[in-house]
């Protein structure tokens, strides 16, 4: 095990308890904290919330954006400096 493995093990150790740690202390009491019709508005106002801070970067618009900025512009303006080589071996 290299030391690049050593310090991913540790980043996922690091998350886990982490994520584990925001869920147990403050996603799922919002959940069970529910109203007389047994409504969880806390944890749908969190949920909801949630969905509109993240949605933009999952978007298939973005996907598409940085798709285009990041290959075809990159490989256009490549392609724009590399001599084309013709048969013979000569650009």
């Amino acid at each position: 095990m290299g030391p690049e493995t050593v310090g991913a093990d540790q980043e996922d150790n690091t998350d886990s308890l982490s994520l584990y740690q925001t869920l147990e202390n403050e996603v799922i009491p919002l959940y069970y904290q529910r109203d007389r019709e047994g409504i969880p508005h806390e944890w749908i106002k969190m949920m909801k919330e949630s969905i509109r801070t993240i949605t933009p970067a999952f978007s298939a618009r973005r996907m598409v954006k940085d798709y285009v900025e990041k290959m075809y512009i990159n490989t256009a303006n490549h392609a724009l400096f590399v001599p084309i080589k013709r048969q013979n071996g000569s650009a």
